[in-house]
């Protein structure tokens, strides 16, 4: 199918509408998340820079109830007067909101890159080297988190650098 410069313009627009629109609707467990990275903002006296003021947002169904889950990742967020307000030296603070916990008392994994492998079932995120007990040179460090046992559970592993 090919779309005409209008129409693929058109077809723009209205992703980014829906994408909009998703945001408005998330669960009040997921906003209640996203408000308390604009309170810690503020509580370093910093202000929310306006068009970088809300996470990534990546879903899945991680703890297989079939409803969507809630990957926040503020790396692309900004606090005006508190640069290191969600991400330093060891990544950013990445909420997990599980719908099994209602969205409630999200897990907060210190890294960076969030995504998701197998279906959804399969959390990536890079992390410190010290999980993978090494120095940054000789890899990177993942962790894998899997729903299991009423948690997100973590195993590491150092992705060795291509040569």
């Amino acid at each position: 199918m090919h779309l005409s410069r209008s129409s693929s313009v058109a077809v723009l627009a209205f992703l980014a509408f829906a994408a909009t629109s998703c945001a408005d609707e998330l669960p009040p467990g997921v906003e209640a998340a996203i408000d308390g990275y604009a309170e810690e903002c503020t509580a370093l006296g910093g202000t929310m820079e306006e068009g970088a003021d809300r996470p990534r947002i990546l879903t899945a169904d991680l703890d297989g109830d079939d409803r969507e889950d809630y990957v926040l990742d503020p790396s692309q967020m900004a606090c005006d007067g508190a640069a290191t307000a969600f991400c330093g030296n060891g990544g950013c603070n990445i909420d997990v909101a599980l719908s099994s916990q209602d969205y409630q008392n999200p897990t907060q994994i210190l890294g960076g890159v969030p995504t998701f492998e197998q279906d959804g079932t399969v959390l990536e995120v890079q992390v410190d080297s010290t999980n993978c007990d090494t120095t940054p040179d000789k890899g990177i460090c993942s962790a894998s988190y899997i729903y299991r046992s009423g948690e997100l559970q973590a195993t590491y592993e150092l992705e060795e650098p291509a040569r």
